[in-house]
């Protein structure tokens, strides 16, 4: 089976989808906050990338500078969530 994905930059009608599929996908110990996402939306779309098919979004790639530190120097991530796709 092939499947198509579609990578786009993320708008402010992604955000329930990203919140669905961060519940989904982690712990509620370390998923995002509906709040956190919105935050990450708004303030910096071009750090989430939309996954999806059949005009449904399936997943995102959330990429951005953490402001903790790990060994004296800053650290970047890259978190990818995608939800089971639809047959």
């Amino acid at each position: 089976m092939t499947i198509s994905l579609q990578l786009r930059q993320a708008t402010s009608a992604d955000v329930a989808a990203c919140i669905a599929i961060e519940r989904a996908v982690f712990l509620p110990s370390e998923a995002a906050t509906p709040e956190q996402i919105v935050t990450r939306v708004t303030q910096f779309p071009q750090g989430i990338i939309i996954a999806e098919t059949s005009d449904k979004v399936v997943g995102f790639i959330n990429i951005g500078k953490s402001i903790s530190t790990h060994g004296g120097f800053d650290w970047h991530q890259m978190r990818i969530s995608l939800t089971k796709i639809p047959s």
